[in-house]
């Protein structure tokens, strides 16, 4: 984040200090894995020591902040996208390279049981050995 200059990004962007504290812990939970923003918030209360790292009282921090963050995480997403792609092309000197591939045949390799999804059905490649992904209505 801090190569990323990703806190001065969010300040530039309007968004104050108890957002972008709902906005990193909200990032930095849904990279361990916690979930929802509830979760969340129930994660970095009582299990993080990340509100210690940051000199943040996550404690302190209501809930509904952590809604309203997401909320304007989203409403900025064009800008803080475009934004990051941009700083992480100049830092790791990425070339862009656009990659197309269809997905409306996609079948799975091996059993899936507990996959709805997946399903004996006719494809393009006349397959019939394997499970595609199949929409329900």
């Amino acid at each position: 984040m801090q190569q990323l200059n990703f806190l001065d990004l969010l300040t530039h962007l309007g968004i104050n200090g108890a957002q972008i504290t709902a906005i990193v812990g909200s990032i930095i939970g849904r990279m361990a894995g916690v979930g929802s923003e509830l979760a969340t918030h129930n994660w970095l209360m009582k299990h993080s020591g990340l509100g210690e790292l940051m000199e943040v009282d996550y404690e302190a921090l209501p809930l509904m902040t952590m809604y309203r963050a997401a909320d304007t995480l989203w409403k900025h997403s064009a800008r803080i996208e475009q934004t990051l792609f941009t700083r992480l092309t100049d830092l790791f000197g990425f070339s862009t390279t656009i990659t197309l591939y269809d997905l409306t045949n996609t079948y799975f390799e091996g059993e899936v049981p507990h996959n709805t999804k997946a399903r004996h059905s006719r494809s393009k490649e006349k397959r019939t050995d394997c499970h595609a992904i199949v929409e329900t209505p």
